[in-house]
């Protein structure tokens, strides 16, 4: 997950230099550039998970016990999942200035239900 968070910050932190080829970037306030970059890592994350969690869908261990299966490959993903709402929150945290507080909310209960999801498994023996 912690591996996962760096991810998701390093293209958190090169896409302001990736952006700004981009005629629209350059013209945006601060706010609005910090709005952009976040929107990049979400999309990099979404067709990421999406991706992966279509590899999944043909994984042996999980098709086998569709409710409590569980697979490396699929922890694999499921900690990937975690640890973008990691960064998330963080994200969320540190510029609730810009965004508000359901942004930070939004941001720590996606993380909470991902990690409750993902760790229930090995506390609830499911």
């Amino acid at each position: 997950m912690l591996g996962a968070a760096i991810f998701y910050q390093s293209i958190f932190l090169i896409s302001p230099y990736v952006s700004r080829y981009s005629k629209y970037y350059n013209v945006l306030s601060a706010r609005s550039k910090i709005n952009w970059d976040i929107h990049v890592v979400s999309m990099v994350q979404s067709l990421l998970i999406c991706w992966l969690a279509f590899l999944a869908l043909g994984d042996p261990q999980l098709k086998a016990d569709r409710v409590f299966g569980y697979s490396e490959f699929g922890a694999d993903v499921a900690a990937l999942a975690c640890g973008y709402f990691v960064w998330d929150t963080y994200v969320s945290v540190k510029y609730v200035k810009f965004f508000g507080i359901g942004f930070a909310l939004h941001g720590i209960a996606s993380l909470a239900v991902f990690l409750f999801g993902f760790v229930s498994h090995f506390i609830l023996g499911v």
